[in-house]
């Protein structure tokens, strides 16, 4: 009986090997998505417990051994022989049994491992696949893109070959407008300026004959004073009139040239919005090109970006410095005229101002009362009595002449 409950712990044993040998052997199937290294591990746990259970079952059959020597001592020595050999049939079982068990274990981590191995080499074999097959998809992506980029450059190319052939044909074109207008511009200038040259030649003959006459009509007409005054202020006022003529035929010269340079400038940078306006990409812009025709040979000239102009520069279409110097001018010419019609309005008044004496004179406002008058009170623009010019009337008084 005690044999019995000696042999139970090792049949357990066995049964429970048996058991975890046929899980080990379903483990693969469940778990074929773990690692090497768990398989590896789980193993080695299974290796180390089944020896711990050997060692444990053999020592406790070791020490059911002794104690059975021990209190079969005093049996006959026959018995104990036959108990000798039954034990020792028990130990060799049992050694059976642990090399059995030792020899399946083996083979069942033998398999386990080899299931590992086969699982790493097929996770690695789809890892590699799936690797060159993103490698293929992005190349050929790359190879797509590349063609697509290709074709759009050679599209930009053969656009940008169309655009400047227009620009050359556009430029020719604008270059012959420009060489007609700067012709017809040239000789209307000229026309104008020689036509200038003739009429101050005319008015300067005509204001030599008119002094002529004037000197000569002084000489003669030195007893009829009236006739000779009005017939001066009649010149003097010729003489107004055609220098305010000639200013403002210098005036008109110059105004038209400034308008002229400002109209050039207007039709260059007309030239460059419209050349940058067909480049429809800001990079392939080009540097306008504008030819000048001289008489002489024909010139190139590049466009550079110049500075920004100022409201007179715009305005006027000349720079400032020259806009001031022509308005002081023009104020300058303004101011002498006035200057000249006031000296001669003065002259011409000179006679209606009488002495101060003290007391107002009866026959003519007090000089206060007139100073208090409003301008429109004035006395009107006659021509009266006043001492000439002319050295040959110098020796008569105009008061004794009136007298």
């Amino acid at each position: 009986m005690r044999a019995l409950l000696l042999l139970l712990p090792v049949f357990c044993l066995a049964n429970s090997q048996a058991t975890g040998g046929y899980a080990a052997e379903s483990v693969p199937e469940q778990l074929s998505d773990v690692k090497l290294n768990d398989y590896l591990g789980a193993i080695k746990s299974i290796e180390d417990t089944a020896l711990a259970q050997v060692h444990q079952v053999y020592a406790e059959a070791e020490a059911a051994k002794d104690e059975l020597y021990g209190s079969w001592a005093s049996r006959v020595k026959q018995v104990w022989k036959d108990k000798m050999m039954k034990d020792a049939e028990k130990a060799l079982q049992l050694e059976l049994i642990k090399q059995e068990m030792v020899d399946r274990y083996k083979a069942e981590t033998e398999k386990v491992y080899m299931q590992a191995v086969q699982a790493a080499k097929e996770y690695q074999q789809a890892y590699l696949a799936a690797k060159a097959a993103q490698r293929q998809a992005i190349a050929d992506k790359y190879n797509e893109f590349k063609q697509i980029v290709n074709a759009s450059i050679e599209a930009k190319v053969a656009q940008a070959k169309e655009n400047m052939a227009e620009i050359g044909a556009y430029l020719q074109q604008v270059d012959e407008l420009y060489r007609n207008h700067k012709a017809a511009s040239d000789a209307a200038i000229e026309e104008r300026r020689q036509a200038l040259k003739d009429k101050l030649a005319t008015i300067y003959n005509q204001l030599e004959t008119q002094g002529n006459e004037l000197k000569a009509d002084g000489e003669r007409l030195g007893a009829d004073l009236k006739a000779f005054m009005e017939k001066r202020y009649q010149y003097k006022q010729d003489g107004h009139g055609a220098a305010k003529e000639v200013l403002k035929e210098v005036l008109t010269e110059s105004l038209e040239q400034k308008l002229e340079k400002k109209l050039d400038k207007e039709l260059q940078k007309m030239v460059e919005d419209e050349i940058k306006g067909k480049l429809k990409h800001p990079k392939m812009a080009l540097p306008v090109v504008v030819k000048k025709t001289t008489d002489t040979e024909t010139e190139t000239k590049v466009v550079s970006p110049e500075y920004k102009a100022t409201l007179l520069e715009t305005l006027t279409g000349a720079s400032a410095w020259e806009t001031v110097a022509w308005v002081l001018l023009a104020l300058c010419i303004l101011l002498s005229v006035a200057l000249i019609a006031l000296i001669a309005y003065q002259v011409a008044q000179k006679n209606k101002y009488g002495k101060l004496e003290g007391v107002d004179s009866p026959h003519r406002p007090s000089m206060a009362r007139a100073e208090r008058a409003p301008i429109n009170t004035a006395p009107p623009l006659t021509y009266t009595h006043e001492k000439p010019l002319f050295a040959i009337l110098k020796q008569t008084s105009p008061r004794s002449t009136l007298q």
